[in-house]
């Protein structure tokens, strides 16, 4: 595969564009060209389509995409390119398993196809903030006990040493050590030490809070390096990429393509959730492509029904076309202990598996201590119950569960604080707490989803 040493040659050297130029005149207006040109139609009444032709329509629309318009460089505003030639060498050249974790927690994170019986891997967690060290110990400890987890994401916290975090200051160093000491901690509690952080270290955004705190990530874990806007990447985190690779650490090449933003509709975002994992191989060097669609005015959330198609069609193109793995996190708009959240999950998740990826559950990215390690169990759960399921089974699964929460993703319900719903000492639930997760458990076996 090209070396990452030409890719920032390319970065430094490329033609130069204007950056409102490249997202509306290249990557906008192409990208409507190339949805018309290969006929994709998204189709509302069925969220998880069986069709296989459709995800060879959409991996060779992104193929041809991504050879158009390349990455945009914000720092140098250049476009780095790569021929149609390049583009498959990098895919035919990707690992389709990563060893990931030490010890009783090593795995493999493996290549899925849809309706496969692979069991998907299953990371639990989210970078959601913490009011005390006392509640992030707490909450990684539960995270840790989670029994089908095979990864973990780290929460961040909201202070340290009693001071804000400031990008760009020792305190984001700090910050960064200091949560995966933490993290770390909570799962020697939990009696599962070697399971791998799959987040990185979220609290450190820049390149050089990343690099010096990245000593204390262990060789089991993985580093996330996520694009930005559309298509885009600075050179600081092309730093962090170098990095990476030269201490010998494995990434997850994360991108968040915007439905209804410069990607259009569910057919552009099909297309760009295929054309990202080409990105992510070339740019970021990910050994894991980590999409995570969202829309743009319900922020954070996937779990609507336009969004469930576009993934479900961008990673059965993924998955059927190449054996790269693929990690996605299902965000959902209903907080910890909502019974709209567990239907959300239910469908997310359902449709991720079905259609070929493995899910990484995610606690609630509404605000400060906003979690329940209980609901990010539940979507284990449901992760392996649809394993071998029939795409054209799901479908029907997933339709039947919208209704029952696409109404009220603009005015979800808040949800419950960590603190409301889990001891923090022992980091196991409250009675009540509990007896709803097996309420909710129970409401959704009957939709077909064996987890009762």
């Amino acid at each position: 595969m090209l070396s990452f040493h030409e890719v920032v040659k390319r970065a430094l050297t490329g033609p130069v564009c204007d950056e409102k130029e490249y997202d509306l005149k290249l990557f906008n207006r192409k990208l409507t060209e190339i949805v018309k040109e290969y006929d994709i139609k998204c189709d509302l009444e069925n969220p998880i389509p069986s069709d296989a032709s459709l995800a060879r329509d959409v991996f060779n629309a992104a193929l041809d995409f991504y050879s158009q318009v390349g990455t945009y460089c914000t720092d140098t505003g250049r476009i780095i390119k790569f021929s149609e030639e390049e583009i498959k060498e990098a895919v035919r050249t990707a690992p389709s398993s990563i060893e990931l974790g030490t010890g009783r927690d090593q795995r493999d994170f493996v290549a899925r196809n849809p309706e496969s019986k692979i069991p998907p891997w299953c990371s639990v967690g989210g970078a959601i903030p913490t009011s005390s060290e006392d509640l992030f110990l707490s909450i990684s400890q539960a995270r840790g006990q989670i029994p089908l987890a095979t990864g973990i994401c780290m929460a961040i916290p909201d202070t340290v040493y009693g001071m804000r975090i400031m990008l760009g200051t020792p305190f984001e160093i700090f910050a960064g050590v200091r949560s995966v000491v933490l993290t770390k901690e909570g799962l020697r509690r939990a009696g599962r030490p070697g399971l791998p952080i799959m987040n990185s270290i979220a609290i450190a955004v820049s390149d050089v809070a990343t690099i010096a705190s990245g000593w204390a990530l262990g060789p089991g874990d993985a580093y996330e390096i996520s694009a930005i806007g559309e298509m885009k990447v600075t050179l600081s985190l092309l730093n962090r990429v170098a990095h990476v690779l030269n201490v010998g650490g494995k990434i997850v090449a994360g991108n968040g393509p915007v439905y209804g933003g410069y990607c259009g509709g569910a057919e552009g975002t099909a297309v760009a959730i295929a054309a990202y994992t080409f990105m992510g191989q070339l740019v970021q060097r990910g050994v894991i492509h980590h999409p995570y669609p969202t829309h743009y005015k319900l922020i954070a959330v996937n779990s609507n029904r336009p969004l469930l198609w576009a993934q479900s069609v961008g990673y059965q193109a993924v998955s059927r076309n190449t054996h790269i793995p693929v990690m996605v996190n299902p965000y959902v708009a209903a907080g910890p202990s909502a019974e709209m959240r567990y239907y959300e999950i239910a469908s997310t998740v359902t449709t991720i598996v079905v259609s070929g990826g493995s899910p990484e559950l995610l606690g609630h990215r509404g605000g400060l201590d906003l979690d329940s390690p209980l609901d990010l169990q539940f979507g284990t759960e449901v992760a392996h119950a649809v394993l071998g399921m029939k795409t054209e089974d799901a479908n029907e699964i997933v339709k039947k569960l919208l209704p029952k929460y696409e109404d009220h993703l603009s005015t979800p319900p808040p949800g419950k604080k960590y603190q409301e719903l889990f001891d923090v000492k022992t980091a196991r639930p409250l009675e009540e707490h509990y007896r709803e997760y097996m309420r909710y458990k129970k409401a959704i076996s009957e939709y077909g989803i064996p987890v009762d």
